[in-house]
């Protein structure tokens, strides 16, 4: 094997190494695993079939927003944010590229929900179908340009990862936009949203909710105990809402009874505290709404709260922020900013740890802002120093969401760390880092290729249960006599059939391990291999 010992192994980037990520848990000690069975086998049928997060425990539900677009970039690259790993290029949700990024992630962190994002259209009726141009069509036009109809590409992003099982969608809806919006649909502007206006409220339901749950099946939508789909609000700003006494009470039950005449069920609505002010009878309505949060204040110097309400606790929680207030591109939003800024250091990821310990007993956690770049907000993967290592949040969102996860899928593109024998990216594909990435045909994703002996690929930090554990790796060969291998104790060398350049599924081998965290690591012995992605499944919790 031609491997340089692992004192000696450097990526050949043309950033700076990563430094040795620091995790809340040491690396888990994998000396003393178990004997394993012979690598080489057949795959089994559901050797590389995820199945959902645990069920036990919090909801943990990151609110994600689809803004990124090619006009913002140049804004971005002040120096003042906290850029994602991925090419400047594909950062537009104009590209497929963006949605495959987002979905990887997503199911890489094994949340239960995601709470997507939405701002509402200014047209409430759309041609059938994806519109093309979207970025200069009227159809797509809203608020924050966070129309729900974007998100045609992420249900699409999902189907093609096969992942419509395991991703599951709420809304969240910050609503402090509508006196732009209303203006914009009907053609007057409103001092205020009045929760007396019957035409307001229905602007709510038929220019967002409606257009955002339209767009996904129903096997997509997150159902809580109940099942129930959920919404999600955000705070009634001062000057921005008249009218709630009495009134928010009707509009909440309006809505939800317009959801259950479109869609046959009522859903479950998370409203933030400001709604409790200025609306006293929402606490005497049974059922009315299911739970409140209470956002977080980085003024104040904390990212994280926990809310009661209806016997049950409520919780937010964000990773960092820094942003001057008003102005998301402002240049002195860099590290360092201070109190100008409202900068909340990220800490390692201890400001995140923080927020999940305090919110353990919590029934449902909002993580603010997966793609917020804009606040220095988000849990993307990054080279950015704020994260140890590119999957950081990825892997502390996860330790919580899913603490002993049944399946993980890793791309082989997006690894944390790796050794390549050549400085660029012979495959100009995914990242600007020397990791050579070649895009699969079908649009689906990407792989790693042009490996030579010795070069690797790892996944650091990931935290695993005690039990037994299957590997499998989907792999292109084009003839004989090539070979890979896991870097864990007694999983040993495995031969790769010729696949004709077609992908195809091989076994890595099944070795029981103890609870702790993991650097996956998959090493390439010979030349001649393209890696899509190599897959994890506990087939028992017994060590």
């Amino acid at each position: 094997e031609q491997q340089q010992p692992l004192a000696q192994q450097q990526t050949t980037s043309p950033t700076p190494p990563l430094p040795s990520p620091v995790s809340p848990t040491k690396p888990a000690d994998v000396s003393a695993v178990s004997a394993v069975i012979a690598a080489g086998q057949n795959v089994l049928p559901t050797d590389a079939v995820l199945v959902p997060p645990s069920a036990d425990g919090p909801v943990v539900a990151p609110i994600t927003a689809y803004s990124w677009r090619e006009s913002k970039l140049p804004h971005f690259l002040s120096g003042a944010f906290e850029l994602p790993l991925y090419q400047n290029s594909t950062l537009s949700r104009d590209t497929d590229e963006f949605w495959n990024y987002l979905v990887d992630e997503l199911l890489l962190s094994r949340v239960n929900a995601v709470m997507l994002h939405g701002r509402g259209c200014y047209v409430k009726d759309a041609p059938q179908g994806r519109v093309q141009d979207a970025a200069d069509s009227r159809y797509y036009r809203g608020s924050g340009e966070l129309c729900p109809r974007y998100l045609a590409r992420f249900r699409d992003a999902v189907i093609r990862a096969d992942a419509r099982h395991i991703i599951k969608v709420g809304m969240f809806d910050p609503m402090d936009h509508y006196q732009g919006d209303i203006e914009k649909a009907f053609g007057y502007k409103p001092l205020t949203f009045d929760f007396g206006n019957p035409e307001h409220y229905e602007f709510f339901f038929d220019h967002n909710v409606k257009i955002l749950f339209d767009i996904f099946p129903r096997d997509m939508w997150y159902l809580d105990s109940r099942g129930r789909p959920i919404i999600s609000t955000w705070t009634l700003q001062p000057g921005r809402f008249s009218n709630g006494e009495g009134n928010i009470s009707t509009m909440l039950k309006w809505i939800k009874l317009r959801f259950q005449q479109e869609y046959g069920v009522e859903p479950a609505i998370v409203i933030q505290g400001a709604w409790l002010k200025r609306d006293s009878t929402l606490r005497t309505t049974p059922d009315l709404v299911e739970g409140v949060h209470n956002w977080f204040s980085p003024t104040k110097g904390f990212l994280h709260t926990q809310t009661e309400f209806n016997s049950k606790k409520w919780g937010v929680i964000g990773p960092g922020y820094r942003k001057v207030s008003g102005n998301t591109f402002h240049e002195e939003n860099k590290p360092g900013c201070g109190a100008m800024c409202r900068e909340v250091p990220r800490r390692n990821g201890q400001t995140l740890i923080d927020g999940f310990e305090a919110n353990k007993d919590s029934e449902l956690i909002l993580l603010e802002g997966w793609t917020n770049m804009g606040e220095n907000n988000g849990y993307y993967r990054s080279e950015n120093p704020a994260w140890s290592y590119p999957c950081q949040y990825i892997n502390l969102v996860r330790k919580y969401a899913d603490p002993t996860p049944e399946t993980i899928r890793f791309q082989a593109e997006g690894a944390d760390r790796f050794y390549d024998t050549t400085p660029e990216n012979l495959g100009r594909s995914y990242a600007d880092r020397a990791l050579d990435v070649g895009a699969l045909n079908d649009g689906s994703g990407w792989y790693v290729g042009w490996v030579e002996p010795g070069e690797w690929i790892e996944y650091q930090d990931v935290t695993l249960g005690c039990g037994t554990y299957r590997f499998t790796a989907r792999i292109a060969t084009w003839n004989e006599g090539h070979s890979l291998r896991l870097a864990l104790p007694r999983l040993g060398s495995v031969g790769l059939p010729n696949t004709n350049n077609a992908f195809e599924l091989v076994h890595l081998g099944e070795t029981t391990l103890g609870t702790g965290n993991y650097n996956l690591k998959v090493i390439f012995e010979t030349k001649g291999v393209n890696l899509d992605w190599f897959f994890l499944k506990k087939v028992n919790g017994k060590c």
